[in-house]
């Protein structure tokens, strides 16, 4: 897997690969009216009938982003091992997508769990970077333009 860190708007981001996804947090109530989630929400049309309905388990699937679902509520604080749970999920529905081949995907998220919901990405980035709970041609971090990341 490559890892790479790139310091630009996310959605600026064009990947050369055919399979691309997008991967957030957001929490069960869908809420997603703060931070990143709320940019999702509107640049994908995230209702929540589209997120029920691509609902699976802890990740809910609309089009290519996945919605990884960290805690019950908004106002709720992620943990990282209900971080790592949806990281596991969602990397066991891309092979489902992709028939077991990992072969020329790539994966955008922000700084995943360290906006809003205050984790760090020193031990978010250990969870997605070397033990793999993703494994992907590519995985891409980005910081976000529109709120402050812990680190």
């Amino acid at each position: 897997m490559i890892f790479e860190e790139l310091n630009i708007d996310l959605f600026d981001y064009v990947p050369s690969d055919q399979n691309f996804y997008y991967a957030h947090c957001i929490s069960r109530d869908f809420a997603l009216g703060a931070g990143i989630a709320k940019t999702f929400r509107k640049k994908f049309a995230l209702t929540k009938p589209a997120l029920t309905a691509g609902l699976v388990h802890n990740v809910s699937i609309v089009s290519n982003v996945f919605n990884l679902i960290t805690k019950s509520h908004y106002w709720e604080k992620p943990t990282y091992q209900s971080l790592e749970k949806s990281l596991k999920e969602m990397k066991s529905l891309i092979l489902t997508l992709n028939g077991n081949n990992t072969n020329n995907i790539t994966l955008v998220m922000p700084k995943i769990g360290c906006g809003l919901d205050r984790l760090s990405w020193h031990n978010v980035k250990k969870m997605i970077k070397p033990k793999t709970t993703i494994t992907v041609n590519k995985s891409c971090s980005f910081g976000n333009p529109l709120a402050t990341y812990a680190t």
